[in-house]
């Protein structure tokens, strides 16, 4: 049930945007409903939850945790310039609004070195380049005095592309698909992460709720979960438990609130080479403890 009504939704988005190149509004201050929207999303407290595209960069506890942890854990995404463009289309009483977002900085791979007295640590250091892009949907309405009415209604999950913009194009890897098995959530498989979810109803669990998560891709890949825990972001590596399926265990944050939640691979060479350019894809989700 819980499928059927996110692929509606996508549906009822896609429809939504054709009519949208199709007609034109004939009663809004289009730059007024635009600002108002801008105001909305600028000043809305939860949309940190709801369109994080940058939140988990730099923000994992990987020094402290490099004395226990060796091989492909020690890495960390370093955020040294952070862009984002929104793009607000107005027809009537909907808005539909494109968000893209761009973040260049270094990624940092760790290599312990043992040979030295005290061990050392040799940064190989990599050009970082991730882009993502999400969606939603805003209604207004009458009577509603703040923002001249609009209220956001739909939103989708953030993909994220980090690509060496010296490579080709046709050269990357990718997510296939997700799948979450808990009370809350059985058995259901995300195909993409541009699936609209109303407002009201995010991906939703229960506080300390156990959650499996499992993931596919037919790339060689590393994958991680990366979700927070005792106020701060922590990164989780999935095992790889058959070709192509990675699978990890999470438990909810204990208050209620609204977060996001990333799922992140990196093509293996990448870390374990240090000629190797950065490639990743990352899918993430806003989602509610309640």
């Amino acid at each position: 049930m819980r499928k059927r009504k996110l692929l509606c939704l996508l549906v009822v988005f896609v429809l939504m945007l054709f009519i949208a190149c199709e007609n034109n509004p004939t009663d809004n201050d289009i730059s007024l409903d635009e600002e108002a929207i801008q105001d909305y999303i600028s000043s809305n407290l939860d949309f940190a939850g709801y369109f994080a595209f940058e939140e988990y960069y730099g923000e994992e506890d990987t020094v402290t945790r490099l004395r226990t942890i060796t091989g492909p854990s020690i890495w960390y995404r370093e955020p040294q310039d952070t862009n984002r463009e929104i793009s607000i289309n107005v027809v009537n009483d909907s808005a539909f609004v494109s968000f893209w977002g761009r973040v260049d900085g270094v990624f940092h791979v760790l290599e312990r070195d043992t040979s030295a007295s005290p061990d050392t640590l040799i940064d190989h250091q990599k050009n970082l380049e991730d882009n993502s892009s999400n969606y939603a949907i805003f209604k207004r309405y009458p009577g509603v005095s703040a923002y001249r009415g609009w209220i956001l209604e739909n939103l989708t999950g953030v993909d994220v592309m980090g690509v060496e913009v010296t490579l080709s194009d046709c050269v990357w890897v990718k997510i296939d698909s997700l799948r979450i098995n808990c009370e809350s959530y059985e058995d259901t498989l995300f195909t993409t992460p541009f699936v609209f979810f109303q407002r009201e109803e995010l991906l939703t669990f229960r506080s300390q709720e156990a959650v499996t998560l499992t993931l596919y891709s037919i790339y060689d890949i590393y994958s991680y979960l990366h979700a927070n825990s005792l106020g701060h972001w922590r990164r989780w590596r999935l095992e790889e438990i058959e070709a192509g399926v990675w699978q990890g265990y999470w438990v909810t944050p204990l208050i209620p609130g609204i977060r996001a939640i990333a799922f992140d691979i990196l093509e293996k060479r990448t870390i374990d080479q240090e000629e190797f350019p950065y490639l990743s894809n990352i899918w993430l989700f806003p989602y509610k403890i309640k």
